[in-house]
């Protein structure tokens, strides 16, 4: 019976085009828990990309992949522990940036929320604001998006909640927004591409976007950044 649930899974991924053999990149997958719910397999699919292949500009590391050399400012990296425990993998890695504990989480959490992220944080004397507006126009939100980042000490990060058509509600770490000049030839004007590098619990990876591949999962800017981030040398064992 179990075979054939896995084979059932296996089957709708291909045909809805989501398999892991049709991604270039090797994707980790996270794993149902025991608290997602479950109708004859997982509610799921657990081979579901977050971010297409041609969204993404580049991977940067994963959970299995250190750095070739330690980077300036350590970023932790932590794979959510089920379908729907993407709040507590974000959480995880913030706790760790900040040399924070992070053993009481829960394994599992049901539906979580910006609001239980923030109450962790506060808990651990991290100082979280969270902030919330309407998506009118995709430029204020990339301002919006780097004005938070530069509102926290040492380069800090910020937590940003999204919509994904293939897993749902979703919250992802953002670390830095970059512009870049383009041109293809020399006659052309130069253009500025916004990239956007980002930690996904969901993959259990970290990897720079295309911003117009994150501003199209964003239905309502939602967010929290830390006013006190202090990022350093951790003993945490996250790549």
């Amino acid at each position: 019976m179990k075979r054939r649930v896995n084979f059932c899974v296996v089957l709708i991924c291909i045909l809805s085009g989501s398999s892991v053999l049709a991604s270039e990149y090797k994707r980790l997958y996270p794993k149902a828990g025991r608290r997602d719910t479950m109708v004859g397999g997982p509610s799921e699919q657990p081979m579901t990309k977050c971010f297409e292949d041609h969204e993404i500009v580049k991977v940067h590391r994963s959970i299995h992949q250190r750095p070739a050399k330690p980077p300036k400012i350590y970023r932790s990296l932590f794979q959510q522990p089920s379908l729907h425990g993407c709040t507590i993998g974000v959480t995880k890695m913030l706790l760790a940036d900040h040399n924070k504990d992070y053993s009481y989480l829960a394994q599992h959490r049901k539906f979580g929320s910006l609001e239980l992220i923030f109450d962790d944080l506060e808990a651990s004397d991290l100082k979280p604001k969270m902030l919330e507006f309407s998506n009118s126009f995709d430029n204020l939100v990339i301002d919006d998006l780097k004005q938070a980042l530069s509102m926290t000490p040492l380069n800090g990060s910020i937590v940003l909640h999204i919509f994904d058509e293939h897993i749902g509600q979703h919250v992802i770490i953002v670390d830095k927004i970059i512009d870049v000049k383009s041109r293809s030839n020399r006659s052309e004007r130069s253009k500025i591409r916004t990239y956007v590098r980002l930690r996904d619990p969901y993959h259990g990876w970290e990897v720079s976007v295309k911003a117009e591949a994150l501003l199209k999962r964003i239905e309502r800017l939602e967010y929290i950044y830390l006013e006190n981030a202090s990022f350093g040398p951790s003993l945490n064992t996250g790549a």
